[in-house]
């Protein structure tokens, strides 16, 4: 199985992953020598040694019951204040980085929390934070 499914299924996620198509954000399918959408991902049962057998794919997370802080402001020290105050204000996280600034702050809802709703910020003019779940 590929490496970084173990890793999920180990840390507790298995039953929230999803294969990802190739340098894309959306749900994936490997099927007859090429890649498609997986339109039924909500209710797909996870199927980590088959999708570990797929080709050049990523490695998505459901979030509906781990949201994500995702800060998308490419200036290191904002991007930095930005994270600092949703750690004070939530808690601290875990953080997948992109690049030098932007990044993911990746939570975990309390067994039977209503999932959180999309909420997109915006930080002076134009700098994009958002809530995904």
């Amino acid at each position: 199985m590929r490496d970084d499914y173990r890793l999920w299924a180990r840390n507790g996620f298995k039953s929230q992953v999803i294969p990802l198509l190739p340098l894309a954000k959306a749900p994936g399918r490997w099927a007859g020598g090429e890649w498609g959408n997986l339109r039924d991902w909500p209710d797909i049962d996870p199927d980590l040694r088959t999708w570990a057998s797929w080709p050049d794919h990523n490695i998505g997370l459901r979030t509906s019951a781990h949201p994500a802080i995702d800060i998308d402001i490419d200036d290191p020290s904002l991007a930095d204040t930005v994270a600092q105050i949703f750690k004070r204000c939530i808690g601290s996280a875990p953080e997948r980085r992109r690049g030098d600034a932007r990044r993911a702050l990746l939570y975990r809802l309390a067994d039977g929390a209503a999932p959180v709703r999309f909420a997109p910020l915006l930080i002076d003019g134009g700098h994009k934070v958002e809530i995904i779940s």
